[in-house]
């Protein structure tokens, strides 16, 4: 019997999505027993490691995926070295009022 790898895929991110990591981890394994060298599972399987739900919330833990191991294997199969994830912005803080310049004296 074949396995449909981008079907399994779908179905990892679905898992993903309704925060089911063990169902997201399995679905990955299957993957990766017919395909060792599969990026995008090493991905889905990061992400169910560390609890990511979706692509979008990735730059919330770059540092934690810079340390993981399937994440590490996703860089490595995914056809060589990807730029870690952003971290995401900061919230932009209001600028600050301005004092007012202080007159100078004037010399007589």
């Amino acid at each position: 019997m074949e396995v449909n790898i981008n079907a399994l895929l779908k179905r990892a991110f679905l898992f993903l999505e309704d925060e089911e990591w063990d169902k997201a981890n399995e679905y990955c394994e299957r993957v990766l027993d017919a395909d060792a060298e599969n990026a995008e599972a090493y991905l889905v399987k990061a992400m169910a490691e560390l609890q990511i739900p979706d692509r979008m919330s990735l730059p919330q833990h770059a540092e934690a995926l810079e340390t993981n191991k399937s994440y590490r294997k996703f860089v490595r199969f995914s056809g060589g070295p990807a730029p870690a994830p952003q971290p995401a912005p900061e919230p932009a803080e209001a600028p600050a009022a301005e004092a007012p310049a202080a007159e100078e004296p004037v010399a007589e």
